[in-house]
């Protein structure tokens, strides 16, 4: 498994006693040789921009493979570097963005990245529509759009593997996480926390369908050896 942006940041990882541990601490959790321009606090847009929001430490990528299933989709998908990191464990995603980073038009959350994966450029809903019978990922939906929410409305599907900030946070809209929180449409059935950018608070929930059977675990072979929460770098690099 190659995971570029775990390896560019494992070395910084420190324990922040409120939030766990956490990538760019401020105050004591500085790396306090080098300059605060160069910590890693202020260099997290740069690692949002070349790779993706949420750090792809291994015992979230376990988790993210546990309950994704073989088949997902990724409507959000920015540069696509979590479908490739799927992909890679064998995973059959379907990526796209409203405006990919290697495509015609800006992407203000990437400006200078590159797409890990092909990412089809495409609205979110159109997407989802077409994909009914994959799991959705639902990444980071921009704070105050209508658009998460329009995706999990026009998604018919059985399972949603959630990854964000919560709804004090900076994802999303309230309309959208009362929908997820609709105990007559879904169930919030695991749960994770990932290692963090210090100042976010990204979250990892799974819902499922209500009146729909859980589904089968995944076959084990496929992502044995990718990580275990381990906190060492994997091998390999891009």
């Amino acid at each position: 498994m190659t995971n570029p942006y775990w390896d560019e940041v494992v070395d910084h990882v420190t324990d922040d006693r409120l939030y766990g541990l956490v990538v760019g601490g401020l105050g004591p959790l500085r790396d306090q040789t080098r300059p605060i321009e160069e910590s890693m606090c202020y260099r997290r847009r740069e690692f949002v921009a070349k790779f993706a929001w949420t750090i792809s430490d291994p015992a979230t990528l376990d988790f993210v493979l546990e309950h994704c299933g073989q088949r997902v989709v990724d409507p959000m998908a920015g540069t696509g570097y979590w479908a490739w990191l799927l992909t890679q464990a064998g995973r059959d995603v379907v990526a796209s963005d409203v405006s990919p980073p290697a495509g015609g038009t800006q992407n203000n959350w990437h400006v200078g990245g590159k797409c890990f994966v092909d990412v089809e450029a495409a609205d979110a809903v159109h997407t989802v529509a077409k994909y009914p019978d994959r799991t959705l990922l639902l990444m980071w939906p921009p704070y105050s759009d209508l658009i998460g929410e329009r995706t999990v409305r026009a998604y018919s599907g059985d399972r949603i593997l959630y990854v964000g900030e919560d709804d004090d946070g900076c994802c999303g809209t309230e309309a959208m996480f009362k929908m997820l929180d609709n105990e007559k449409l879904w169930t919030r059935v695991a749960g994770h926390r990932p290692i963090q950018w210090s100042g976010l608070h990204d979250d990892v929930a799974v819902y499922q369908r209500v009146g729909l059977a859980p589904r089968r675990a995944n076959p084990p072979d496929l992502t044995r050896g990718i990580g275990n929460g381990s906190l060492l770098p994997t091998t390999g690099g891009r």
